[in-house]
């Protein structure tokens, strides 16, 4: 699980330590290319400054078949998120 807040990654790690927790930045994924069956990005889009390039490193990082499930609660950027996604198919 991915976290850019050191504070959010201390609380997750105490609830759970079967999962590897990482700090980092969603448009810069510090993964291999091809590496990940599912993505999910759970109301969190519309806190990244370029939604684009976050969902473009998603595309990189998901094996060909893969999927990205991406919600939001959003309905001013649910129209835009999901016209990136189709755009990038």
């Amino acid at each position: 699980v991915f976290y850019q807040s050191e504070s959010m990654l201390a609380e997750a790690a105490k609830t759970n330590n079967l999962i590897e927790w990482k700090r980092g930045d969603a448009s810069k994924l510090p993964f291999e290319t091809n590496c990940y069956d599912l993505i999910i990005a759970r109301h969190m889009l519309y806190h990244v400054k370029d939604v684009k390039k976050t969902i473009q490193g998603f595309y990189k990082v998901i094996r060909p078949g893969g999927i990205l499930l991406a919600t939001t609660n959003s309905k001013v950027s649910l129209p835009r998120i999901v016209e990136m996604c189709n755009n990038m198919l």
